[in-house]
């Protein structure tokens, strides 16, 4: 895991980011590499599993998900890597 620290952001902000992980973190079997940064006036997080038996997320809650980072201005991409293993990324822009 690697969160930059002593960056904090809104609750809608960070209540958002946690929920995205911890979607992608119910289907990890593995080991995961987890990255929420702050990229000028973006946080960027990043959550990526190269197990090959991972499970797929949900469609519905990817859904919601997506419906909430978007609300809030950013976006999300959720996939499954070929040799399996998920990924989940997104960006929300942070208000000044």
């Amino acid at each position: 895991m690697d969160v930059d620290a002593g960056v904090t952001y809104s609750p809608e902000i960070a209540r958002t980011v946690y929920l995205c992980c911890i979607e992608g973190l119910e289907h990890v079997r593995g080991e995961a590499a987890l990255t929420v940064r702050n990229a000028g006036g973006t946080v960027e997080f990043d959550l990526s599993d190269g197990s090959s038996r991972s499970g797929e997320p949900r469609a519905r809650a990817v859904e919601r998900l997506r419906d909430r980072v978007e609300a809030l201005g950013g976006q999300l991409t959720v996939g499954v890597h070929s040799g399996g293993g998920i990924w989940v990324s997104g960006t929300i822009p942070v208000p000044s």
